[in-house]
């Protein structure tokens, strides 16, 4: 993704997966180097990622990531904004937003900007200067424990 937007898009339980992945569910590569996603909303109980979900390989170089909802109930299914499965997540740059109380927040029951399933989450903003590393724990690969 070098640019553009991917917004407003709805995944249900009906859409198989569990309905992970509002606004992109990546199952192979996926390079984010510009552009938004953003107001997409994964509706299912044991849905993650409002904005992406990713069991492939996600890596981010610029864009942003806000305002999308995980509506799920089970702890370890949230991820409002990424939400991963497995360890193929690198942010180098742009911006994944998180808990801090304003309009273009990502929402979720755990994991407000990325949760990594087993692994970790981060729920506050991580902007460009925050490097995340899922192959990495604790404050190494910039997660909050």
């Amino acid at each position: 993704m070098k640019g553009g937007e991917i917004s407003g898009n709805t995944a249900d339980s009906n859409d198989g997966y569990n309905g992970g992945g509002g606004g992109i569910y990546v199952g192979g590569t996926f390079t984010m180097a510009a552009g938004d996603i953003y107001g997409n909303f994964a509706t299912s109980s044991q849905a993650g990622g409002g904005g992406v979900y990713s069991y492939g390989t996600f890596t981010m170089t610029g864009g942003t990531i806000s305002g999308n909802t995980s509506s799920s109930t089970y702890k370890n299914f949230g991820g409002g904004g990424v939400y991963i499965v497995g360890q193929n997540f690198t942010k180098t740059g742009g911006t994944i937003y998180g808990a801090s109380g304003e309009n273009n927040d990502n929402r979720a029951i755990d994991g407000y900007a990325v949760l990594i399933r087993d692994r970790g989450l981060r729920n506050n903003i991580a902007g460009p200067e925050v490097k995340l590393d899922a192959s990495k724990t604790g404050t190494a690969g910039g997660w909050e424990n």
